[in-house]
């Protein structure tokens, strides 16, 4: 009987006749029943490079042949193993040899334990990455085929492929409200399974999560285990790999220096002085700065602001007060922050362009950690100011004290401005020989205005007409700086009441020296300034032309002797005066009937013996009478 060539075998033969084929397959140490799909990785790594497959082949008679054939996907056959018992050939007509045949004991061809394929084609080329099948046939002595079910075989030797995105410095540190999460951007393959885990600085595995089925998506961590416990403050790594059902195993992938931080920040900002002034007697302002995880600080600034509270400077204050920071630190963008958790430092008072920070002003301190958090502190607001700026301005103009219900009382108004509170302050008029004749002062607020009425400080004296009187205004801020003021009190002529007469005392005119002129051979600022009195004293008396005028001319007895009384006083030279004097009122419009004597100093108004008043004495007085 010819046996039948196991590639030309029929498909289907009767069931009873069919020689049963079971298949298993082993890959590796795993044995199990033939499935429908597996996979091997043909690299030479040892981790499934080869596909082991135990089989058995039961039948009641001889297996004359058995066949392993795995084929692609366009049922190409690409490797095949078989064992056979080659076909006898006799001649029909040699019966001996028929016979021989017949009677010849049969025996059944080996089978292996199991049949091993390496991925290769039966040349030994390396078959490429693609889906095989793969199936055993066999056929015994009586020409029954039979053949295993057919199963896939994947031959995969790419490893999987995955790409992290690396986050900056900046972005593995979170833990704070504006950064609670981590997010690693991440791309890979389609594997059945991708693992991802995050180790402490031991190596412990805090937290996981898996991809089935997918490729990985970007990860996003907000510090937590799988728990949903906050882990605590610390450096974490970032892994991610898989293994493909070929057993091919994706490159490291990780993120190392993770920074989890959510451990609360705090900073405080304080000053030392409630008062700063560059040029008085705290120069300098102390600042103190504090904050905790210093070594965590990703940057931080400090800068002194107007307070929010005043917004300008100080009522009264000087000069306008800038919006914008007056001082600011760092003064380079890489100054770090002390790694103690505290710096103090002063500041001048002084603008970068050199003038000085005029204001009330706060400190403002910003932290920014690379967690993610942000802290703020302000100091309490404290003053910084340049010296007060002081001035004076009187009314009205002209002041003549003399009781008319006109200009009686004269208004000052004193003005300050200034960032430091006043101390005190000071208000002096003096007389016209530098003698302090009335005064007001205070602590520290200024009233809006104080009133004069031409009197002493005691109220004994009173201003002489035509006369000035200087004063000075003093102040002094708790910094101990200070402004003055100077100027001058311009009295005008006053008429005042003597019984039934008016008399306009003027003690200042001034005289040449034994002369009876006062508009040449004097310094120019004199004759003006007498021109000026005269003419005023002209105004006044046309007020008043029913009154008969007496120009009496006035000196001052020094000595008291009666010869200083005949030989200068009331001799020529003091009638002459009073006659120059009369002589201009009449060139200037005085119709009046007028007269001029030289009186002397026989009728003194202060006592010859009070040297600091007795210049009152040498006066011009205009007497009028009806």
């Amino acid at each position: 009987m010819k046996n039948q060539n196991l590639h030309n075998a029929p498909k289907t033969v009767p069931l009873a006749a069919l020689a049963v084929v079971t298949v298993f397959v082993s890959l590796g140490a795993t044995k199990a029943n033939a499935q429908e799909r597996y996979y091997i990785s043909p690299n030479g790594d040892g981790i499934k490079d080869e596909l082991s497959i135990p089989f058995s082949i039961a039948d009641s008679r001889f297996i004359y042949g058995w066949k392993f054939v795995v084929a692609d996907s366009a049922g190409r056959e690409v490797f095949s193993r078989e064992e056979k018992i080659d076909e006898v050939t006799f001649d029909l007509k040699n019966v001996k040899a028929i016979l021989a045949a017949f009677f010849k004991p049969k025996k059944s061809v080996p089978v292996p334990r199991n049949v091993v394929w390496n991925g290769k084609t039966t040349a030994g080329a390396q078959v490429p990455d693609g889906k095989y099948i793969f199936y055993f046939s066999a056929r015994d002595d009586n020409g029954n085929y039979g053949e295993s079910r057919r199963c896939e075989v994947f031959v995969d030797t790419t490893p999987p492929s995955i790409t992290l995105k690396q986050p900056t410095d900046a972005e593995k540190n979170f833990g704070q409200s504006a950064k609670p999460t981590l997010t690693i951007g991440q791309s890979g393959s389609r594997e059945d399974l991708w693992h991802s885990e995050i180790a402490n600085e031991a190596g412990k595995v805090v937290w996981s999560f898996d991809w089935r089925d997918t490729s990985p998506s970007a990860l996003v961590w907000n510090g937590t285990d799988n728990a949903g416990v906050s882990l605590p403050d610390g450096v974490y790594t970032y892994s991610v790999k898989a293994v493909d059902l070929a057993g091919n195993k994706s490159p490291p992938a990780s993120v190392t220096n993770i920074r989890y931080d959510p451990t609360p920040k705090d900073a405080e900002a304080g000053r030392a002085f409630a008062e700063v002034a560059p040029s008085g007697k705290t120069r300098s302002q102390t600042f103190t700065l504090k904050a905790t995880d210093a070594g965590k600080i990703a940057s931080w600034s400090f800068k002194v602001v107007p307070a929010s509270t005043m917004g300008t400077a100080a009522s009264g204050g000087a000069g306008s007060v800038t919006t914008d920071a007056v001082f600011a630190r760092p003064a380079h963008s890489n100054e770090k922050f002390p790694s103690s958790g505290q710096l103090i430092f002063d500041w001048n008072g002084k603008l970068s362009t050199g003038g000085i920070a005029m204001g009330s002003f706060v400190g403002k301190l910003e932290i920014n950690y690379a967690s993610g958090a942000t802290v703020r502190a302000e100091t309490q607001p404290f003053v910084c100011g340049a010296p007060p700026v002081a001035a004076v301005t009187t009314t009205p103009e002209q002041f003549s004290p003399d009781g008319d219900g006109t200009n009686d009382l004269l208004t000052i108004k004193l003005d300050v401005q200034r960032q430091i509170p006043l101390a005190s302050w000071d208000f002096v008029i003096l007389d016209p020989t530098g003698k302090p004749f009335w005064s007001a002062n205070g602590k520290s607020d200024i009233p809006p205005a104080l009133t004069w009425n031409g009197k002493s400080s005691d109220g004994k004296e009173e201003v002489e007409s035509a006369m000035d009187y200087p004063y000075i205004f003093t102040v002094q801020d708790t910094q101990e700086q200070n402004a003055e003021v100077k100027g001058i009190i311009a009295v005008d002529i006053l008429v005042r009441k003597d019984g039934s007469r008016l008399i306009i005392r003027v003690p200042a005119i001034n005289f040449r020296e034994n002369k009876a002129d006062f508009d040449k051979g004097l310094p120019q600022p004199v004759i003006e300034k007498n021109l000026n009195i005269l003419d005023r004293v002209a105004q006044a008396l046309q007020r008043y032309p029913e009154y008969r005028i007496t120009v009496e001319g006035h000196a001052n007895n020094v000595t008291g002797t009666e010869r200083e009384e005949k030989q200068d006083n009331l001799g020529p030279l003091s009638q002459s005066r009073a006659d120059v004097v009369r002589q201009y009122l009449v060139d200037h419009g005085v119709k009046n009937r007028l007269n001029a004597a030289g009186i002397g100093g026989t009728r003194p108004v202060v006592d010859r013996k009070d040297s600091a008043n007795r210049w009152k004495n040498r006066r011009v007085e205009f007497v009028l009478e009806r």
